[in-house]
């Protein structure tokens, strides 16, 4: 009778294990990397957005100790404006093509250099170069319209969730950099704190995004929104061969006869 007893109990556990449906479906990767991203780019804005906008506070020492007008200052960073419209397009034709580790460093570098170069500051000059071309075009090579861009490779699901969360970067730099810059100008003066800004930028957001910078998440093997492979949105249908994408030369003449898109650039220019 125990020998039946211990048999029936064998059998009711294989029937358990044999007969149960299958459940180890393939689980996603913890992390998925485009958060890494995210968190890179929300950094990049703090920073970056507080190094261009922190003209307004720099200005108030420079004109007591140079005598500069508003007016003069103001050049420059109506320079920058400009510098970072015309360096838009080619700069996001050369992020299309290499990616963004080949070009978001850069502008890291860049902000981070020119700040450095206000410490040496000795004519109006040297504040054109400052906000003018080296923020300007740094801002072009890393500020929200590349990021802007990047988030779209990552995300389908939960791009816009994504998207504020970077964004929010440049009003929380704002927030926490402008009071720490007032402080450092009034206990060490304006020229240590172009000094220590820039090379905090250098030492934290070069690195940052020469090590965690991806292109997609086939670059890392995983996939959009970090799901299952088998979760993933269903592959395309195939469409015949088509030319290769038109460049901006190309683009441009096809749409400079649109009153709708100088429509369009206007608000985004103004804006």
């Amino acid at each position: 009778r125990e020998r039946i007893i211990i048999f029936y109990s064998y059998y009711l556990v294989s029937e358990v294990f044999l007969n149960t449906p299958a459940t180890n479906t393939p689980k996603g990767p913890r992390i998925y990397y485009g958060w890494i991203i995210v968190c890179v780019s929300f950094l990049s804005m703090g920073f970056h957005n507080s190094a261009r906008f922190s003209f307004t506070i720099f200005q108030v020492p420079l004109i007591d100790e140079f005598g500069w007008s508003r007016g003069a200052l103001g050049g420059a960073f109506s320079l920058m404006l400009g510098c970072y419209a015309l360096s838009g397009p080619l700069i996001g034709s050369i992020f299309d093509k290499k990616g963004p580790r080949a070009v978001m460093p850069w502008g890291s570098l860049l902000i981070g250099s020119g700040l450095i170069i206000g410490y040496f500051t000795s004519s109006l000059l040297h504040i054109y170069l400052l906000y003018g071309v080296f923020i300007g075009v740094g801002m072009s090579m890393s500020g929200f319209a590349l990021h802007g861009a990047l988030m779209p490779r990552w995300f389908q699901k939960k791009r816009g969730l994504a998207t504020g969360i970077y964004l929010s970067g440049g009003g929380v730099g704002i927030l926490v950099f402008f009071p720490l810059i007032e402080r450092l100008i009034f206990y060490v003066g304006w020229r240590y704190t172009f000094l220590l800004f820039g090379v905090t930028i250098l030492l934290i957001m070069v690195p940052l995004k020469l090590i965690f910078l991806r292109d997609g998440p086939d670059d890392v093997g995983q996939t959009m929104d970090g799901l299952p492979p088998d979760l993933t949105a269903p592959a395309p249908i195939p469409q015949p061969e088509t030319k290769e994408q038109p460049n901006i030369r190309e683009v441009f003449d096809e749409v400079r006869h649109d009153g709708r898109f100088w429509l369009l650039a206007c608000i985004v220019f103004f804006l």
